[in-house]
């Protein structure tokens, strides 16, 4: 039995557990049904998968290298990730280390057209995912312009009245003054914490002060009048805590501190795991170096030469040049309505309905909240008034608000849609229309299977590409095309910190053609 893990998460603070246990059950009893042994769970709670910023995942990933697992679980895609960049991104780095994504709910096969399904699902998450918020956002811009607080945690020192409105709380107001002024005169975050803690106060989910919950409140424009949601910004419009003098203070402080930590992004290489050297047959890995003027090269590089374990001839391919062509060829292939109807009626035959657990968990969670809502107006109908019972009923308003407006973005998302053969078509001729590196990580990580790069005699490359759809008469899954020399390179010194050399390469410049002979191997 292979080794599995599960990788469980839910994106909002007012979920409940019995999101993350249904995801479980569901990924065991699969687990179960292919013969997968479980040896570990990952959980991320109340984190969104647009970012890949999540503790347990990152963790999961890591832990991918040491071989103790090859496969993880989800309960379904966009429990993974909903972004397909981050998607690609990982699912590249996870294959190198031998470890596969299964959706425990989406019937998806490992064959090539279960690949395309995959790829359409994804992006269907991400399309609604963005559809969704731009219908949210509508209501919550009119909110917004007359400064009523939308939805979540009220900023500590801060109350909320009847109409939305934030109004400042005399007794925590001078614990947040104090909490600025400590911070403006070089105190330690954690002495700052610690003496915010001694007044016996929580933040607006609960909890002691810490690191995190320091961060929000010092970087906050609220404390001194300014209300922000999204892009609209309006000063003035709340009363404020701090002075601005004090506020900037505190920013300069912060930044300094912070601006050495930033880290460069790493680059990326869409054909990596994918890519092969023709001549050995190993893998193409991504490589990167700067010249002496600065300029910085990527390429990719026959890892058995690299690791001088063989001695092949491929030399360095420019990243940049074959990654366009490789995707425009592909491209060329979804621009063909008959390929489309193929590829779709393959895809379509793995498809499979979803039933949504978070849509039922923030229903229930609706009804917890109004049931608590009722209990306090029948306290209040029998005499029993008090600061707590009052601030208790605001913040049960503002929970009950922030469900709802997530159960309509889950409805919305998740309106009953069959994934029809039409849907297919739609998303892969938007994948296929698509401009610049968004249009080569989509159409890359949808279409290509598998590329062997090879050296002619000629100087030129042959490339051979190896598709994600099943192979017919009609339309071969394997295509062969030559590629100018050019994209290779020679004699351009690259560099490291120290100015000294550590490659000679050559660059030539390589002009692309708008079109392509496209031929497809037999």
């Amino acid at each position: 039995m292979s080794n599995a893990v599960i990788y469980a998460r839910y994106s909002s603070g007012h979920q409940r557990e019995e999101s993350i246990e249904g995801q479980i059950r569901e990924c065991t009893n699969f687990a179960k049904r292919n013969g997968l042994t479980i040896v570990e769970h990952y959980i991320d709670r109340a984190i969104s998968a647009k970012t890949d910023d999540r503790p347990s995942f990152q963790q999961m990933v890591a832990d991918s290298s040491k071989k103790t697992f090859d496969t993880i679980i989800v309960y379904t895609l966009d429990r993974f990730a909903r972004n397909r960049y981050d998607s690609a991104v990982y699912k590249a780095k996870l294959k190198r280390n031998g470890v596969r994504v299964l959706s425990a709910k989406e019937n998806i096969t490992s064959d090539p057209s279960g690949i395309i399904l995959e790829s359409v699902l994804e992006g269907m998450a991400e399309y609604y995912s963005v559809e969704l918020a731009q219908k949210v956002k509508r209501g919550m811009t009119e909110n917004a312009l007359a400064c009523r607080w939308a939805s979540g945690r009220i900023p500590f020192g801060y109350t909320i009245d009847a109409d939305k409105h934030l109004h400042p709380d005399p007794a925590l107001v001078p614990i947040v003054q104090e909490a600025f002024e400590m911070y403006a005169a070089g105190a330690k975050i954690v002495d700052i914490a610690r003496k915010i803690n001694s007044y016996h106060v929580v933040t607006g989910m609960g909890n002691k002060f810490g690191r995190s919950s320091f961060d929000r409140m010092i970087r906050s424009e609220t404390y001194i009048g300014v209300f922000k949601w999204n892009d609209i910004r309006k000063e003035n419009a709340i009363p404020p805590i701090i002075t601005p003098e004090l506020f900037y203070k505190c920013q300069a402080r912060y930044n300094a501190r912070n601006r050495k930590n930033v880290a460069r992004p790493s680059a990326i290489y869409l054909l990596s795991g994918k890519l092969r050297c023709g001549c050995c047959g190993g893998s193409m890995c991504g490589m990167s170096g700067k010249s002496r003027n600065g300029t910085m090269h990527y390429y990719y590089s026959c890892y058995s030469t690299r690791r001088r374990t063989s001695h092949c001839d491929i030399g360095n391919i420019r990243r940049d040049e074959i990654e366009h062509i490789i995707a425009a060829h592909a491209a060329s292939i979804l621009k063909k309505p008959i390929n489309l109807d193929i590829i779709a009626n393959q895809a379509l035959k793995t498809n499979n309905s979803v039933k949504n657990y978070r849509l039922e968990s923030l229903i229930q969670q609706e009804k917890d909240l109004t049931q608590k809502l009722e209990n306090c107006m029948k306290a209040i109908d029998q005499g029993l008034v008090s600061i707590t019972l009052m601030d208790r009923i605001k913040q049960y308003e503002a929970d009950l608000q922030s469900v709802k407006n997530d159960i309509s973005l889950e409805k919305i998302k998740s309106n009953p849609i069959q994934v029809t053969k039409e849907h297919i078509i739609f998303f892969l001729e938007k994948f296929a229309l698509l401009e610049g590196e968004k249009f080569k990580d989509r159409i890359i990580s949808t279409m290509v299977r598998d590329i062997v790069i090879k050296k002619e005699k000629d100087g030129n490359y042959l490339v051979t590409v190896q598709y994600n759809y099943a192979n017919s008469k009609e339309l071969p899954n394997e295509e062969s095309y030559s590629v100018p020399e050019s994209i290779g390179s020679q004699d351009v010194e690259l560099v490291d910190n120290r100015g000294v050399v550590t490659n000679r390469l050559r660059f030539y410049p390589y002009y692309f053609e708008e079109t392509f002979i496209f031929t497809q191997a037999s």
